[in-house]
């Protein structure tokens, strides 16, 4: 059994429609992270602000669209740690 998944490996998921927005917008707020000395501590909530009033998103709709994004943001954050306590498992090896 591996460890972890093959890094080349094709990734498929579904999302449903109503997710698409939220979708869309955590793919343009990449580069909004805050970056501590351990690495990603979260969303840079003020640039994803902008971001949303650049792209004309309602007041309306932002509500939805953050709980969206803050339901990826920590699962990223969970992911971010296990790599990085992968990464250092295999140093002390």
């Amino acid at each position: 059994m591996l460890e972890e998944a093959p890094e080349d490996r094709d990734l498929e998921f579904g999302l449903w429609p109503e997710n698409v927005p939220a979708w869309n917008l955590w793919l343009a707020c990449q580069t909004q992270w805050r970056i501590g000395m351990g690495g990603p501590t979260g969303l840079d909530y003020a640039g994803i602000e902008a971001l949303m009033r650049m792209r004309n998103v309602s007041r309306a709709e932002r509500p939805e669209l953050i709980e969206g994004l803050q339901v990826m943001e920590v699962v990223a954050l969970e992911e971010f740690a296990a790599k990085a306590e992968r990464d250092q498992r295999r140093k002390t090896r």
